[in-house]
This record gives structure tokens, C-alpha cells and sequence, in this order.
């Protein structure tokens, strides 16, 4: 298991390359640990960015997945429900490239976002 603590977007990259070597170490395929690292920098960027918070991450391996959970400290939640914007919007795409990655996103008994992708 990392966890890791982020302030801003420099500890966001730094984050999603450690998050990328210890997928790769851990045996994930390359293309699942690049999709896991994009999932954590949209939702870690969109606590930064929207909740204007500082981002608590977690990953694991376990039971057959890859479970990434993101923290807003001031408890901030993205909505249940993504969509994509327009092609001509400059934002709107995040959350739902998040959804389309994954297996699963729900929210933690502690107030967190948690995704499963399938191994």
C-alpha cells in the first residue's frame, strides 16, 4: 500500500509517478498502471482544483484490483453522476474518463472516493 498527501500540483506529479513504478513493481500491467495514474491525477487535481483542499491518496493491490481512494481534508465529494461535456468546453471530461476507466467508483464510510479497476 502508498499513501500519499497533496498540496499541489507538483506533489500531484511527483504522486502519480511513485503511484505508476509501485503498479509496474507490483505487477500490474503497463497499460492499467497508466490508467490507474491518470484516475488519481483527475481526482486528486479535482480536489486541489474545485475543493480547493489538500488530497489524502491511497493505493493498493489487493483481491484481484487496484483500489485508488482520494480524501478532500475539508470533505469535499465529487457527484455521484458524471457526464461529459461538450467537445468545445475546456473542462467537464475528468470524472467521467474516471467512470469509464474503472470497474467501480462509490464513496467511503470516511468520506472518501474509492475506484476499482479490475485486474
Amino acid at each position: 500500500m502508498m499513501k500519499y498527501t497533496v498540496n499541489n500540483l507538483i506533489e500531484l506529479n511527483a504522486a502519480t509517478k511513485a503511484i505508476h513504478a509501485f503498479l509496474l513493481q507490483g505487477g500490474v500491467p503497463l497499460e492499467l498502471a497508466f490508467d490507474s495514474r491518470l484516475i488519481v491525477s483527475e481526482l486528486a487535481g479535482n480536489v486541489l482544483k474545485h475543493a480547493r483542499s489538500v488530497a489524502r491518496v491511497e493505493v493498493r493491490i489487493e483481491n484481484g484490483r487496484i483500489e485508488l481512494t482520494v480524501h478532500a481534508e475539508n470533505g469535499a465529494l465529487p457527484p455521484e453522476r458524471s457526464a461529459c461535456s461538450s467537445v468545445t468546453a475546456e473542462g467537464g471530461r475528468g470524472l467521467f474518463l474516471v467512470d469509464k476507466l474503472s470497474a467501480r467508483r462509490f464513496l467511503t464510510e470516511d468520506g472518501g472516493v474509492r475506484v476499482w479497476i479490475e485486474l
